[in-house]
């Protein structure tokens, strides 16, 4: 038996996992991970009987993703800067906008 079957044979629970119980720990960072590959989101919620579950996306509403700081953005080149602004959904007027306060602060 492998770590993953044995991982899906039995509940994750919050006691155990609150408590530092290694095959706890490892089975929610896996699932996280896994979750995280697939989905690029991995949300944990418990039932009422102290279950662990990681919720599915289509079932959350994810109002806002993580952002990279100007710091993070400034310290790249600046088509670097660019295409991670592009991918992480600004539109054209902030881009600019973050290009202008980039120059101010280059001088």
């Amino acid at each position: 038996m492998d770590f993953t079957d044995a991982a899906a044979e039995e509940d994750l629970l919050l006691d155990k996992m609150a408590s530092g119980d290694r095959p706890s720990l490892y089975a929610a960072g896996f699932a996280a991970a896994q979750s995280l590959k697939k989905t690029g989101i991995a949300v944990f919620m418990t039932d009422v009987l102290g279950r662990v579950y990681i919720l599915p996306p289509d079932v959350i509403e994810v109002k806002r993703r993580p952002r990279l700081q100007n710091e993070e953005l400034d310290s790249l080149q600046e088509d670097e800067a660019i295409q991670l602004l592009v991918r992480q959904g600004d539109d054209e007027n902030s881009i600019l906008q973050y290009l202008k306060r980039r120059s101010t602060r280059e001088e």
